[in-house]
């Protein structure tokens, strides 16, 4: 199936009978797409991202007393107030989007912390050769992170 309904082999469009005849009987669509499977996909992914975050805030407050002590890579810790409001966007951010409640908003929140939180963690720029590459490699799954928070914004809107 195309873009708008449009066959990827010739670019016509679709009937609606030709759109319908190509998944199961009785299913409802919306686009060329059952809604049901992309309904359950979507919370399926929403649940799945949002455990990541719970099982990151969960951990982090179980691990509070070493996280308080450990550096960013400027040298210095960061107070455990802050460290204790990013464990916890971490952990609730990631509880809403498990939840369902309040997506646009936790996932607005988690993308805060991630931009707060890569540069003082993950600076790819103060490092160079092989020390830069977990540092390089951290940064782009924060990015992707941030790019997977968009797509569950945009499910939510």
């Amino acid at each position: 199936m195309g873009i708008a309904g449009r066959s990827l082999f010739c670019g016509r469009p679709l009937s609606v009978r030709q759109v319908r005849s190509v998944g199961t009987p009785g299913t409802e669509y919306e686009g060329g797409k059952p809604v049901i499977a992309t309904s359950t996909l979507m919370i399926a992914g929403r649940v799945i991202f949002g455990a990541f975050f719970v099982i990151a805030g969960v951990r982090n407050f179980l691990h509070f007393g070493e996280r308080t002590k450990l550096p960013t890579n400027y040298g210095w810790p960061l107070p455990a107030p802050l460290l204790a409001i990013g464990f916890a966007v971490q952990l609730l951010g990631g509880l809403l989007l498990v939840l369902g409640i309040w997506a646009v908003p936790a996932a607005l929140a988690l993308i805060a912390f991630l931009i707060a939180a890569t540069p003082l963690y993950h600076n790819l720029f103060l490092f160079s050769g092989k020390d830069r590459d977990p540092h390089l490699y951290l940064t782009l799954v924060n990015i992707t992170l941030a790019g997977g928070l968009l797509l569950v914004i945009a499910d939510a809107l």
